[in-house]
């Protein structure tokens, strides 16, 4: 009996510390398990943003132009051709803007307000300081659907200073899109590659003005990391409703090349046609920059355009004309910090003397300006 006892309590034991180690052994192999599960979670989380801007500046040029006083007094002593520096002989805010952002595994979207003299000459009133607002959805793996309103998906300019060597915007730019209202389908297979389609309200509209869709098209390829190639363009109706039906084409090529880290090159090439216009829009840019150490760099730009038909520079002034011209603009920027700077920028426009005699020289007319600006801006 006591053997058998003995037995029974060694067995016992031993059967005991065998559930003890199998119930170890569980949650040992269990535990990661869920806190994989964790962490999944973590990584997939909303990323919120939220971002702040302001860029100031100070502008004077030789035009003496004066508006009717019966005009519109926030257009007084404006400048025609710049969405950059609008007013002058005054200090005053290109924007201060404020944007907030959401970033999740299967969602986004994207809200900016803005309020200076940038939305005053490019945005139309009723959607004054709304500069975006989108919201979009994955649909898979590398492709999303977004839609609401977007600043442009053409040119190789930013409408925002920050974003550009130079803060004056060239004449190539000033004629493309500032913003845009539709849907559009991103797909990026690769990270050296994307491809958007656009479905749109009009040509650089937020609301449509006909009952006909546009269409629109960007593709970017980045095959190497200091060279950058972009397609994009657009196709519609671009008049409104009581006008004739027209086609318009409009095709955008530009390029970066950081040569070398020192230096590099952005040029960009518009053209356009439209049906009821016999005539072929082109405008190009060429940007060298220089940096002679991290805190102070260079900029050179020449910029061309040529818009017989105002297709798409119709001009209060020019009879079934538009402008046509060229332009050469240099800068030097100062960087306090890696978020901030301070630009003086130079520029000479000389338009055609035949056609384009837009501006004032005292009590004559001229087709030439010099444009000088003094500006700063930062970002949080």
């Amino acid at each position: 009996m006591k053997k058998t006892g003995k037995t029974l309590v060694t067995s016992s034991i031993m059967l005991l510390s065998l559930l003890t180690q199998l119930a170890y052994a569980d949650e040992t192999t269990t535990k990661p398990v869920e806190e994989k599960k964790m962490e999944t979670a973590a990584v997939v989380m909303p990323q919120i943003k939220i971002e702040g801007y302001v860029d100031t500046y100070y502008a004077i040029d030789t035009d003496t132009s004066v508006l009717p006083q019966s005009a519109d007094k926030r257009l007084q002593n404006t400048r025609t051709l710049n969405a950059i520096g609008f007013r002058k002989n005054e200090v005053n805010i290109n924007t201060a803007q404020v944007s907030a952002s959401i970033n999740a595994d299967w969602y986004r979207s994207k809200l900016s307000i803005a309020y200076g003299t940038i939305p005053l000459q490019s945005w139309p009133a009723s959607y004054l300081n709304l500069q975006e607002a989108n919201l979009g959805f994955k649909l898979r793996d590398n492709l999303w659907l977004d839609g609401g309103l977007f600043l442009t998906h053409i040119g190789g300019e930013s409408l925002l200073p920050r974003y550009n060597w130079l803060s004056t915007l060239s004449l190539t730019t000033m004629f493309e899109p500032f913003y845009q209202g539709g849907v559009k389908l991103t797909f990026k297979p690769i990270e050296q590659f994307e491809m958007q389609l656009h479905l749109l309200n009009g040509y650089g509209l937020l609301e449509a003005v006909n009952p006909y869709p546009s269409f629109g098209w960007l593709f970017n390829y980045t095959p190497m990391s200091n060279f950058t190639a972009v397609y994009s363009g657009y196709a519609g109706n671009p008049n409104a409703n009581g006008a004739a039906t027209a086609v318009r084409l409009f095709h955008d090529v530009n390029l970066s090349y950081q040569i070398t880290e020192k230096f590099g090159l952005r040029g960009e090439v518009d053209v356009a046609t439209q049906s009821d216009i016999q005539s072929i829009y082109h405008s190009e840019f060429l940007t060298a920059h220089y940096d002679f150490t991290p805190m102070f760099n260079v900029s050179l730009r020449g910029e061309y355009v040529n818009d017989e038909k105002g297709m798409l520079s119709a001009y209060p002034n020019l009879k079934d004309a538009g402008i046509t011209g060229a332009g050469v603009t240099l800068g030097g920027e100062f960087k306090p910090s890696t978020n901030s700077y301070v630009r003086l920028e130079g520029r000479e426009l000389i338009l055609d003397a035949n056609k384009n005699k837009i501006f004032k020289s005292g009590n004559d007319a001229t087709s030439n300006r010099f444009e000088l600006m003094l500006s700063s801006g930062i970002w949080f």
